[in-house]
């Protein structure tokens, strides 16, 4: 299975992964993508929706706030911004959504 996130993400890398990852061929692969910006657009997908205990999304909300990258001003992108409880809150939903790719 490949997993990545979808073509039409909003941000430049995510798209990036994305376009490297559609060149893998092996034998039978499934394809699943994930949105990761815009943070709500995740909702729109929902053809295989993993629903994650309570402990795994505190296990995420914590891995989220560990990403040392995230956690202050982001400057990559292109007005510049920094990560909200917003931000947070979508990114740590409980449940995880995939497309069929």
């Amino acid at each position: 299975m490949v997993i990545s996130p979808v073509p039409h993400d909003a941000h430049a890398d995510h798209r990036a992964v994305a376009a490297a990852l559609a060149g893998v061929r092996g034998r039978g692969e499934r394809r699943m993508g994930y949105s990761v910006w815009p943070e709500g657009a995740a909702r729109s997908l929902g053809h295989l929706v993993l629903p994650l205990t309570s402990g795994e999304v505190q296990q995420k909300r914590a891995a989220i706030r560990r990403y040392r990258t995230q956690a202050g001003r982001i400057t990559d992108a292109e007005a510049g911004f920094a990560m909200t409880h917003r931000h947070l809150n979508a990114f740590a939903r409980p449940t995880e959504r995939f497309a069929r790719l």
